[in-house]
């Protein structure tokens, strides 16, 4: 199986997460028809034949109004089958009592479990998932047409949503990032994202910045979406270790010339980019940035070529005030 007829986890959930959304030149079925993002990667726990289980779906998407949720899988590949049991067994209160969707009625609310899958996987998924009621939208690539998604299992609760489903869904070939990063995104991918974000900073006049005022521009292109109530907590985890792990190499190598990273403090200082630098420097930082994602990619080792020693450092490395003291 070629990985270009094939999408990667992360992209199912972008295509699911867009189609929320009032985006020129992308279908838009689950915002015509009131659905909006609850929230991604959440774990929750469920007392399941007396034992306490962990669930966590990729992507839960909510119409308050009707009271009914889509609560999606997305798998490039195949499925696991002690998840599938875990997730039949779900049901509808728990998920709004324990794993926090929004309900105005919570006895009443009612949930379609979705496996959004790989065309080329449809066969294997569908003997999977063979006894359970679930629903099933396929998404398949062609790499010179549009992608198609069509529900192949199962229909909607909601017949509003189904009716919409009726017919397969042109999607382009360009999936809209929703969310950029996810728990399984290489360091090498945060470091473009993480200058932009600096860029950002200094453009708005600040100097002094923590992985709090990156993160969100980071993981979203849609404000808000960044926080606890959205992200789960593991999913919340591993993009502010990833990102702090391509600040201390970017600090340590290719970008020490614009801006420092305090392991300590986790707080970083801009440099030749701080308010007020001149635009070139924004370029020439944006190149370097470039240059050590490549690196990265490639798994190439540190530049010694960048490594000062600790009597050459720019002297707000080596006497680093973050947060001075009020005269």
């Amino acid at each position: 199986m070629s990985l270009k007829s094939t999408y990667l986890e992360q992209d199912l959930v972008n295509i699911i997460a867009s189609m929320t959304f009032n985006l020129p030149g992308y279908p838009r079925h689950f915002y015509e028809t009131g659905y909006k993002i609850e929230f991604i990667e959440k774990e929750f726990d469920v007392t399941q034949d007396g034992k306490v289980r962990e669930l966590k779906f990729d992507i839960v998407l909510n119409n308050y109004e009707k009271n009914h949720s889509l609560a999606c899988e997305c798998k490039s590949g195949g499925t696991e089958s002690d998840q599938l049991r875990r997730y039949k067994k779900l049901k509808s209160e728990e998920l709004v009592r324990v794993g926090g969707v929004s309900s105005g009625d919570p006895s009443l609310h009612t949930h379609d479990i979705t496996i959004v899958f790989n065309d080329v996987n449809k066969d294997k998924i569908s003997k999977e998932t063979k006894g359970y009621n679930f629903k099933g939208l396929s998404v398949a690539k062609d790499s010179s047409n549009p992608t198609l998604i069509e529900l192949k299992m199962g229909s909607f609760q909601d017949d509003d949503l189904d009716a919409y489903f009726t017919e397969p869904i042109s999607y382009p070939a360009f999936v809209h990032e929703v969310f950029k990063v996810g728990g399984q995104t290489p360091v090498f991918k945060y470091v473009k994202l993480i200058a932009a974000e600096l860029v950002s900073i200094s453009v708005d006049g600040k100097e002094h910045f923590e992985i709090s005022d990156l993160a969100p521009g980071i993981a979203s292109s849609v404000p808000g979406l960044y926080n606890p109530a959205r992200i789960g907590k593991q999913m919340r985890k591993d993009i502010e270790n990833k990102i702090e792990k391509a600040l201390i190499e970017g600090s340590s190598y290719e970008l020490n010339e614009y801006f420092t990273w305090d392991k300590s403090l986790r707080a970083g200082k801009l440099l030749k980019i701080k308010p007020g630098c001149k635009p070139l420097h924004f370029k020439q930082f944006k190149e370097q940035a470039d240059n050590m994602a490549e690196r990265m990619r490639k798994g190439e080792a540190s530049p010694a070529t960048f490594k000062r020693n600790k009597s050459e450092a720019h002297p707000d490395q080596t006497a680093l005030d973050l947060f001075p003291k009020s005269v």
